[in-house]
């Protein structure tokens, strides 16, 4: 990287749009919209001075040879094409250099597969951002949110677009995280009582399926639907209690120590929340439940929920949970 240049670069930004700022402010008075003005113009020069950094930073690492070797195969330039990413501190635009293969094939950009960007345009920072905000708000309220508080401008769909890769990208993985997740949960030591809950909802999906309702009286085929179906959204909690002296001595009060939760959505039947519940309840409490920790199963009465609880071994231990 050049830092002679780089620095000329910055400088002429600064005495560009601060020096003239500067210069051409003639108001005596501080005011609200003088601040306005002031926040603007630094919003305005941050922006610039970030994407010269990333032009210079990034300029270091691109492939500089008319051509290059990739498994074996021979790929030469072909032209230079623009790219714009988003991350945290804002967006900004880098020229990449294309290469394609003498006998077709796909092109390849050298310099976003050095940093995992080959089929994204945001970095891993805004994608967790996202992931985050969304898990709270539906991708159009999360991008107002960050047009007002942050320097990411994403579009609704491309947030949806985001969301889809991530999400398939995590369930692909889901074994491996909740695997790590569970190693790292224990019963806190003064537990007297663990509570496991579950409860659900059914969703309204726009995909093909079964449908739900009172059934018909007469034989008729399957219920479906080719344009939406109901899916079961799931959520469960495991519970630490411990008993403790209230304000009457007389009175012994329960209280909570922390709670584990896990959500699932949508499947038919959450078969998968079903096994990931079970894990997290086998990693915590041991076949031959020697332990004398009460176990409480807690649920409301829909039918399919003790369907499950009564018919699974887990909850069948001898002793294991009062259900």
């Amino acid at each position: 990287m050049n830092i002679e240049n780089l620095i000329s670069s910055i400088n002429d930004i600064i005495r560009d749009k601060i020096g003239n700022f500067c210069k051409n402010n003639q108001e005596k008075e501080l005011t609200e919209n003088l601040t306005e003005k002031f926040f603007d113009i630094s919003a305005s020069s941050f922006k610039a001075i970030f994407q010269e950094f990333c032009t210079h930073f990034y300029a270091q690492y691109e492939e500089k040879g008319n051509t290059i070797e990739q498994e074996g195969k021979i790929y030469r330039f072909k032209k230079l094409s623009n790219k714009k990413y988003v991350s945290p501190l804002g967006a900004f635009t880098l020229q990449r250099r294309l290469y394609q293969h003498d006998r077709g094939g796909k092109s390849i950009f050298p310099l976003d597969e050095k940093w995992g960007m080959s089929n994204n345009f945001c970095t891993i920072g805004v994608r967790e951002i996202l992931l985050f905000s969304c898990a709270h708000n539906t991708p159009s309220e999360t991008k107002k949110i960050l047009s007002k508080c942050s320097n990411i401008d994403i579009a609704t769909v491309s947030i949806q677009r985001e969301l889809d890769k991530c999400g398939k990208i995590l369930a692909n993985k889901s074994e491996l995280i909740d695997e790590k997740i569970n190693q790292t949960e224990t019963i806190p030591e003064d537990t007297e009582a663990i509570v496991a809950s579950m409860d659900g909802a059914n969703v309204l999906m726009r995909e093909a399926g079964g449908t739900v309702g009172r059934p018909t009286e007469r034989p008729v085929t399957e219920k479906t639907s080719t344009t939406y179906s109901y899916r079961n959204a799931m959520c469960g909690s495991i519970s630490f209690y411990r008993t403790v002296n209230g304000k009457n001595p007389d009175v012994v009060e329960n209280e909570r120590i922390k709670s584990l939760y896990m959500a699932k959505m949508p499947q038919h039947r959450y078969v998968d929340f079903k096994v990931g519940f079970e894990t997290q309840l086998k990693q915590l409490i041991p076949e031959n439940n020697s332990s004398s920790i009460h176990k409480i199963m807690l649920c409301d009465g829909h039918r399919s929920l003790w369907n499950y609880i009564e018919n699974e071994p887990l909850y069948a231990y001898k002793g294991s949970f009062s259900i």
